[in-house]
């Protein structure tokens, strides 16, 4: 965020120089993606064991992709919650709920004997009863950090000047053409989505070998 307000200074008009939430929420993650390859141990500056750096790494990965699944059964749920009768039901809400985690989450971790702590989980999802349909932001935003996250890989400092000139049009352009400007798009198709954790997945196989 202070980002953004460092780079808007040449907007003629204040409200054009808003951010957008969603810029500001990849905000937050684009930073981390950027300075992750240096935090990797003391020889580039950082505080890590090379022990230690392949277990930060591994987990800002992994939580990435894993992160996708919470956010899609967060919001999945919360538009059934509010737009059908059903949503009004306590014990509608938790087995949808339960349904949702399992749709998304697949069994990719057994949950047997827990499905009152599995759906317990979304009682302290504060979105739902403070701003609901906004989340879905959140899984948006991680999408744009991530495609910044992958041409940094090819070229560094091309992704970050690309960036910044996304960062510097404020509320100015559509958000299609602000995540152009970035060198990202707004992904909603499985084949693109495909392709973005196929590189999260390469780049953990590399921690492993």
């Amino acid at each position: 965020m202070c980002a953004h307000s460092c780079m808007r200074p040449g907007i003629r008009f204040t409200f054009s120089r808003l951010r957008t939430c969603l810029c500001c929420s990849s905000g937050i993650p684009v930073p981390r993606w950027q300075r992750s390859p240096r935090w990797r141990d003391r020889e580039h500056g950082g505080f890590y064991s090379e022990a230690d750096a392949v277990r930060s790494r591994r987990w800002l990965l992994e939580r990435a992709v894993i992160f996708f699944t919470h956010c899609a059964s967060v919001d999945a749920f919360q538009q059934w919650m509010y737009t059908t009768p059903e949503g009004r039901d306590a014990d509608a809400r938790d087995r949808k709920w339960l349904e949702l985690r399992r749709r998304f989450e697949g069994d990719s971790v057994n949950w047997s004997g827990l499905d009152a702590e599995r759906i317990a989980r979304w009682y302290y999802q504060p979105h739902f009863f403070e701003f609901p349909f906004y989340y879905i932001e959140y899984g948006i935003a991680q999408l744009g950090a991530l495609q910044v996250w992958r041409n940094s890989l090819t070229n560094r400092g091309e992704a970050v000047r690309k960036y910044r000139e996304a960062l510097a049009l404020g509320a100015s352009r559509p958000l299609p053409e602000l995540y152009k400007t970035a060198g990202a798009r707004l992904i909603f198709d499985s084949e693109g989505m495909r392709e973005l954790i196929e590189v999260v997945e390469e780049e953990l196989a590399t921690l492993d070998a």
